[in-house]
């Protein structure tokens, strides 16, 4: 896997001052804009194009900005491009960024209930098995949290 590229998704939807061509990137920019208007556009607390060589990968970003010392990340790889190191490379990228605007922060993200791809990256990056929880948005889920402190 090459170097993997973060592009803003802006608050318009666009990136890089114009709307995607590709059906499935425009659509994930739209509907990243709509979540912009209820959950908040605050860099670098934003929606994310994974791009490699050129090529949109898959997406990722962060739900909201932080709220009391604590943010939720997911990440999306675009099915032509799984098992090739994508999701890892966007969840320690969307890390990286959280760790840098607060080391004490906690990063936490939510799986399927069930061993896969996104727990072996969330394993691979030092998150820690929290447990089943309900969530807002996915129902039960399986809670994964990372901070400085485990590391």
């Amino acid at each position: 896997m090459a170097l993997i590229q973060l592009v803003k998704i802006m608050e318009d939807g666009s990136v890089d001052g114009r709307l995607p061509d590709d059906e499935l990137t425009l659509e994930v920019c739209q509907a990243t804009s709509e979540i912009y208007k209820s959950n908040g556009y605050e860099e670098p607390w934003l929606s994310y194009l994974a791009m490699v060589d050129g090529n949109c990968v898959g997406t990722c970003g962060f739900r909201s900005p932080p709220e009391f010392g604590r943010i939720e990340i997911s990440c999306q790889t675009f099915p032509e491009f799984e098992g090739r190191g994508v999701g890892t490379a966007m969840a320690k990228a969307l890390v990286e960024i959280a760790m840098r605007q607060n080391h004490n922060i906690e990063i936490a993200a939510y799986t399927t209930p069930q061993m896969g791809a996104s727990t072996r990256v969330l394993e691979k990056l030092g998150f820690q098995f929290v447990g089943l929880v309900g969530h807002q948005e996915e129902g039960e889920v399986w809670e994964w949290v990372y901070t400085r402190s485990y590391h």
